[in-house]
């Protein structure tokens, strides 16, 4: 499922002027939004009472990016990630349930190798590293995803709060001065 914000747009009537004000303005608002979803993947959180940074590397950070689809009555504007990122961007974003199927192991073998993890055996001691171990922890690793589930850092729904917190004031200065263009533009 994509994040959505919905965003209604004014348009003028000619469909074919220059970018509005209001149009300049949510641009810059998608962009101000995918840099602070950037700085919020990299933030250090407390995950289950342990402090930890979601970051392995930085492929979802650098894949961010949002879509503007116009409509006429308004716009869409999805936010997303490109590429590899787009397949698992939606669970760091919202988490994954307790209870559900487990993820694929390739995926955690792939951040096993990715992220310097040291293996650790029954006993408490750590384990060589091999193919075997790293194959043998990404099915327990995904195994207890699977079991207990994940907790989503909802990068973009921080970053989409904060921006619109931040932007709604300059978001109507906007769409004031088109109203006050068109209006110019009559009279």
């Amino acid at each position: 499922m994509i994040l959505k914000l919905i965003l209604i747009l004014f348009y003028l009537k000619n469909e074919y002027r220059d970018m509005t004000n209001y149009e300049r303005a949510i641009q810059e608002m998608c962009d101000d939004i995918i840099e602070r979803a950037q700085r919020n993947i990299g933030a250090t959180r407390t995950i289950r009472g342990k402090r930890r940074r979601r970051v392995s590397t930085g492929n979802l950070k650098n894949s961010l990016r949002y879509k503007l689809k116009r409509k006429k009555d308004g716009a869409n504007v999805v936010f997303d990630a490109k590429g590899s990122a787009s397949k698992y961007w939606d669970v760091i974003e919202r988490g994954r349930r307790p209870n559900k199927k487990a993820p694929p192991i390739d995926a955690i073998m792939d951040w096993i190798k990715k992220k310097p993890i040291r293996l650790q055996a029954k006993g408490g001691g750590f384990i060589k590293s091999t193919p075997q171990a790293q194959r043998a922890a990404a099915y327990l690793i995904a195994r207890a995803i699977g079991k207990r589930g994940i907790e989503g850092i909802h990068f973009y729904e921080e970053a989409i709060q904060a921006a619109i917190e931040d932007w709604g004031s300059r978001l109507e200065e906007a769409m004031a001065k088109d109203i006050q263009e068109q209006l110019n533009d009559i009279g």
